[in-house]
This record gives C-alpha cells, sequence and structure tokens, in this order.
C-alpha cells in the first residue's frame, strides 16, 4: 500500500493513524515507557521511509528535521514522547 501513496498521501495517513492509536485521554493521565514512545516512533518513522522486500529504504531527510513544524521547514510530526509529557504537564 505505501508504495502506491504519493509523500501527500503518506503525510495524511501517519498523522491519521498516530492520532488513532495515540489514545489521548490515557496519555494524558500515566507517562508512557520511553521504549514504548521509541517504538511508535519507529513504526511511524518506518513507514514514511518505506521499505522494499522487508528491507529498510535510506531515508534521505533526519526525523529530527521531519519532526519541525511547518514554517521551520519540517512535516509538523510530533515526538511521541514529548507529546505525552505535554499532555501531563497540562494536568499539573
Amino acid at each position: 500500500m505505501e508504495q502506491s501513496l504519493w509523500t501527500g498521501g503518506k503525510e495524511v495517513l501517519i498523522k491519521a493513524v498516530a492520532k488513532a492509536f495515540q489514545h489521548i485521554y490515557s496519555m494524558s493521565c500515566f507517562k508512557l515507557l520511553r521504549g514504548l514512545c521509541k517504538h511508535i516512533d519507529g513504526v511511524l518513522r518506518d513507514f514514511w521511509c518505506g521499505s522494499k522486500d522487508g528491507k529498510r529504504r535510506t531515508c534521505w531527510v533526519a526525523w529530527d528535521d521531519i519532526s519541525k513544524l511547518k514554517h521551520m521547514g519540517g512535516l509538523s510530526f510530533k515526538n511521541i514522547e514529548l507529546f505525552n509529557l505535554a499532555l501531563l504537564a497540562c494536568q499539573s
């Protein structure tokens, strides 16, 4: 499926799926384990960069650059760990 999507379509799909499985309420009540946050980020990153026959492709842009805000040249993908901490900070 990922091979038939253009870049804009991948961006929309990643953001929609990420919002669907993030469970905003539970993230605002509980601190997720760092390993879980990194795993979720890794799944999103692997989908964005793509794979062919089970092998990862080279991602030509660093994930930190992609995660920047759009007006700073990124695509505004959320860092799951920082997003979790921000939601917890709102509860204080």
